[in-house]
This record gives structure tokens, sequence and C-alpha cells, in this order.
């Protein structure tokens, strides 16, 4: 299990996503080696940092299957980390342009701040696991000591 605790904002989760990721999808993720969980950590790196992850659950909520249960959750994510708007409109629109997400139930969730306790219950979980910034890679619940080192992460699976 790879736990990564990133904040939407953060400049270095977005290179996380960028350099990392695909590498960890290529050769953890696609051979079901390894589930990877996403967990919120909003610092705030960015005043929208919390609307962002806010908005992720939403269209998490509104795509879900039985079959998937992240939904379109990180199809959205990285259409977040390419935007250059994050207002609460440009979030919605964003959903509903990128994925089935409902932009009425996005805009809702940011609204009404729907998703916060799940952010929070991911906050605590950090807290409680030791993280201090973003992005945290935490493996079978060990803490990677640097997030950017792939082989390390792969390493730290196959030893699990």
């Amino acid at each position: 299990m790879i736990d990564v605790y990133e904040d939407f904002g953060c400049p270095a989760c977005h290179d996380f996503q960028a350099d990392v990721f695909p590498d960890l999808e290529a050769q953890l993720l696609e051979t079901e080696e390894a589930t990877y969980r996403h967990r919120d950590f909003p610092i705030p790196a960015d005043d929208q940092s919390i609307a962002m992850a806010n908005a992720a659950r939403a269209v998490q909520a509104e795509t879900m299957t039985e079959d998937e249960p992240a939904g379109e959750f990180f199809a959205y994510k990285q259409a977040v980390l390419a935007a250059d708007d994050w207002s609460e409109d440009a979030l919605a629109a964003l959903a509903a342009s990128e994925t089935d997400a409902d932009r009425g139930a996005v805009a809702d969730a940011l609204a009404d701040g729907t998703y916060y306790p799940t952010l929070v219950a991911d906050w605590n979980r950090g807290d409680e696991a030791g993280v201090e910034g973003t992005p945290t890679v935490i493996v079978d619940g060990e803490q990677i000591e640097d997030a950017f080192e792939t082989d390390e992460i792969v390493s730290s699976v196959d030893d699990a």
C-alpha cells in the first residue's frame, strides 16, 4: 500500500505527479503490485488548496462505481494540476469538461464544503503518521525519506 500525502496547490506535488507518479504507475500500479492512495494534506500551499481537494473529492463521489471506487478522481487531479485558474467556478467547470461529474454537484460541494470532513480525516491520519510536508510517501506504514526517489519507493514495496 502506497499512501501519498499531497496538497493540490503544492509545486513540489505537481513535480511529483509529473516526474514520479508515471514511473510508479508503470512499475507498481499497472502490474497491481501495489495500491496507491491519494491522501489530502492541504498545508495550504495555495489559497485554493482546500477548494481543489474538495472539488476532487466531489468528482470522485460523482463518478465512482463499484468497480472503480476512485471514479475519475485521478483524471480530474491531472486536469487541475495542469490548469491555470483554480477559482471555484473554474474548478466546477473543469470537472464538467474533463470528467462525467455534474458541474452543479461539484459547485454545491465547493459552496458547502461537503468533503471538508474527508480532508480533515486525511490531515489527521497524516499528522498521526508524522507527515510534516508534501509530498510525503508512506509504504506500508513506513515513511520514505525522499518522495522523489522512485527506486526507494519501488524497493520499499518489494520489501513489504
